[in-house]
């Protein structure tokens, strides 16, 4: 009687160091989890890490509006797919900022403190979400949480915010009875109350 016995196929990988080339499927948690040292492990979803040429970063901006046939032809882009017009673009939900394209809030990122899309968010838990401080307002927008401003929940007033953030209200306030802040990328005046002010910092 014969037995089976199966066979792993190491087709793409270095079967001494368990290295991924490129184009394959990598281990993330590796020491060097692409063989080639110029390539990289990019994580496209929890689970799904591949090793991708590192493009220098004065390339990438070319990669994007680039020809291409299929998907794959766009993965040194993080966050990009081929169009039905055949050219390299953003993936939906994501928006290119800086030669990248980066997720929207509320979307998948690849690891903590990962740059997101939107202005004052970041990534946390896998997850675009508004940086401490800051609240979302709209589908793609985080404002800055104001003292004494009108809210919604709880939570919407349940960021901490540092000390020096206070000094700095104090400090303008000391010198105007309106203050400027810098709200989702435009500078405005807000009205603020010394006695709110006042009130919050002592119980710190």
């Amino acid at each position: 009687m014969s037995i089976f016995h199966p066979t792993i196929s190491f087709i793409g990988k270095n079967k001494e160091q368990n290295c991924a080339h490129v184009n394959f499927w990598c281990n993330s948690s590796l020491l060097q989890p692409c063989c080639d040292a110029n390539n990289r492990c990019i994580q496209y979803s929890i689970g799904i890490s591949e090793c991708v040429i590192e493009e220098p970063q004065e390339f990438k901006s070319e990669l994007i509006n680039s020809s291409c046939t299929f998907d794959r032809d766009c993965r040194r882009l993080l966050h990009a797919e081929c169009s039905e017009d055949e050219q390299c673009v953003c993936k939906p939900k994501n928006a290119y900022r800086n030669n990248k394209c980066l997720p929207i809030l509320g979307e998948f990122c690849t690891h903590n403190h990962q740059s997101c899309a939107t202005a004052y968010s970041e990534c946390i838990n896998f997850k675009c979400q508004c940086k401490n401080g800051y609240s979302q307002r709209s589908d793609n927008q985080c404002m800055l949480n104001i003292i004494g401003e009108n809210c919604d929940d709880d939570e919407f007033c349940s960021q901490e915010i540092s000390e020096d953030y206070y000094q700095k209200l104090i400090l303008f306030y000391s010198n105007q009875h309106e203050y400027p802040v810098d709200v989702a990328g435009v500078l405005t005046t807000i009205a603020f109350d010394p006695a709110l002010v006042s009130r919050q910092s002592e119980s710190i």
